[in-house]
């Protein structure tokens, strides 16, 4: 364990085979406060981002599940950094995130490198459907992934993050993957799973 970051790991029983499963979770936030992040915390701030964002990317491809519990940035997430802001101090969505687009430019270029990866995709943040859907699938059609239909608050989209994670290490799959994750009325229209039998 080291800042930000856990390895949590255990031995399991995976439909009669015994296999090590492996969660790595990042935390790309030095404290709750905008501003000491990127000020008094600037360094560990940066230090915590680039890690959680290497943790996301260089998974994909190799780690059977990749999970994102963030924001859409409008188009341009996933994000791991503090938000970029205009001078109204609101997220600069219409000069840097509809602009730049850093999170999902960097996804989709990795998934070009390799179209054929096994993968299953969350990304786990407002309305990531209709954000990316259609750029993942245009640079791999078979792309697997879990997607939020629309705004989701975060500790519904943790409840369905988590929910679809027990989900996969029980072995589910398809519909009973889908209805094992969304228990909760309020997460069950919120989320859907692309390609996942």
């Amino acid at each position: 364990t080291e800042k930000g970051r856990a390895v949590l790991e255990k031995n399991i029983n995976f439909f009669g085979n015994r296999i090590t499963a492996r969660i790595t979770i990042t935390q790309p936030s030095a404290s709750q406060y905008y501003q000491d992040n990127i000020s008094i915390l600037k360094s560990e701030q940066q230090a915590m981002s680039d890690q959680a964002a290497d943790n996301f990317f260089n998974a994909i491809g190799v780690a059977d599940v990749i999970i994102y519990n963030g924001h859409s940035r409008d188009g341009g997430g996933p994000d791991f950094n503090p938000p970029i802001l205009n001078k109204e101090l609101h997220t600069d969505y219409a000069n840097f995130y509809h602009v730049k687009q850093p999170g999902i430019r960097r996804l989709l270029d990795i998934l070009k490198k390799n179209p054929q990866n096994e993968s299953i995709v969350g990304l786990f943040s407002c309305s990531s459907k209709s954000h990316f859907a259609k750029s993942i699938t245009k640079v791999n059609p078979k792309q697997r992934m879990i997607l939020s239909s629309d705004y989701v608050e975060y500790t519904d989209s943790l409840k369905a993050s988590v929910g679809y994670l027990e989900g996969f290490l029980q072995g589910y799959c398809g519909q009973a993957l889908d209805d094992f994750a969304k228990q909760e009325d309020i997460i069950k229209t919120g989320f859907d799973g692309y390609r996942l039998q």
